[in-house]
């Protein structure tokens, strides 16, 4: 079996490399169309599955809540009160974020409308 020396390489190694470049190229492809579909899968799910952003913004704004009282009552117990204004700062925004988000969900549960009517009115850059 004689293999013929091109400069560095020989060329049975020359044609592996190039079967090789060949395999990852089409291995590339594959995972582009893949990824491809999951995005488009995880957008539909995400417009129109029960999972939608205005859900997850009403979900997030009732954990911040959630969390920032329980560091509220930590930080007053052991006299942190600076800590504890900060948390208070970050329930009022939590409670904000819930507010917003709850009336565009499919469920349409308007927690506090008159609030939410006020803030959207003053704060016209969240009517998109």
């Amino acid at each position: 079996m004689a293999t013929e020396t091109t400069g560095l390489l020989s060329q049975e190694q020359t044609d592996q490399l190039k079967a090789a470049a060949d395999a990852a190229g089409e291995t590339a492809k594959a995972a582009a169309d893949a990824a491809q579909k999951q995005v488009v899968d995880v957008s539909d799910k995400l417009v129109k599955g029960k999972y939608n952003l205005s859900v997850l913004g009403l979900l997030g704004g009732v954990l911040m809540i959630l969390v920032n009282l329980k560091d509220v009552i930590q930080h007053v117990a052991t006299l942190r009160l600076n800590k504890a204004v900060l948390d208070a700062y970050l329930i009022t925004f939590g409670y904000l974020i819930a507010i917003v988000n709850s009336a565009e969900t499919k469920a349409n549960m308007n927690i506090a409308p008159k609030t939410r009517q006020t803030m959207l009115y003053y704060a016209k850059f969240l009517c998109a």
